[in-house]
Order: structure tokens, then sequence, then C-alpha cells
């Protein structure tokens, strides 16, 4: 704090010897951190803003790894109709390359539609082969996908 008494008078004539009237006042000194109740409120702010993002951004990697699961899983199903109808072209076409060529042995059917049901059997191979491989890498993506791999 700080105490003084002071004599004032409309002409400053100190050497006249007049008395001045007196005057007093009393101050006082507050230090008050204005300025870091600011910054800590920022800094508060801040924190929470940051918190705000990594819950986003936690929330956005959640629903990524949910999507790639729920996807994976669509095209493991997919892949898996699709080699079941794979197989059963296979063993139809083998069925129907069979009966024509009981019939070629007959004499009641062409070579050369033979070799064409024959290469219809090698193309629905091919494809089934396709299909399992296709299943195989949609397993191994799922199973990626779900943390199993």
């Amino acid at each position: 704090g700080y105490y003084a008494q002071m004599y004032q008078n409309n002409n400053f004539n100190y050497g006249e010897g007049k008395w001045w009237a007196p005057h007093s006042y009393i101050g006082l000194n507050i230090h008050i951190p204005i300025s870091e109740n600011f910054i800590n409120s920022s800094n508060i702010q801040h924190l929470q803003l940051q918190q705000k993002q990594l819950n986003f951004a936690l929330a956005h990697e959640q629903s990524t790894i949910e999507y790639q699961i729920n996807k994976t899983r669509t095209e493991l199903k997919n892949a898996e109709t699709n080699r079941a109808i794979a197989f059963d072209n296979y063993t139809l076409s083998q069925t129907i390359y069979k009966n024509q060529e009981d019939q070629f042995a007959l004499g009641e059917f062409e070579y050369s539609s033979l070799l064409d049901t024959e290469k219809s059997v090698y193309q629905a191979e091919q494809n089934y082969i396709v299909a399992t491989y296709n299943f195989l890498v949609a397993a191994l993506a799922y199973e990626k996908a779900i943390g199993k791999l």
C-alpha cells in the first residue's frame, strides 16, 4: 500500500512561506493476474477442441472399420454365391458333355458339336477356378478386416 500527505496551492511559490492546503490519499497496489486467467481459459478451450477433434477422429475410424467389415462380408457372400453358381455350371457342363459323348459313341452326335461342348466344359472349369480364387481372396480380406489375420 501507499499513504502520502501533500499540500496544494493555486500557485507554485514554495519560497513565499504560504502554507498550502493539505491533501492526503491512500494507494493500494493489487496484482491480479488477469492475463493468466485468459491464458488458462484459452488453454482449456484449446484442449476441449482437441478432445472434440480426437473424438471425431475416433468415431471416423470406428465407422471406417465398420464399413470395411460390412464391405468385406458382402464381398465374401457374393464370392461364395458366385463360386457355388460356377460349380453348378461346371458340373452341369460335365453332365452335358458325358451325355453328348454317349450320343457321339452311338453315332447320333457330330464330332464338331462334341468339341464345342468340350470347350464349354473347359470354360466352365476356368470360371470355377477364378470364382474359387476370388472366394479365397474375399475370405482373407474379411478375416483381415475383423482382425483374425
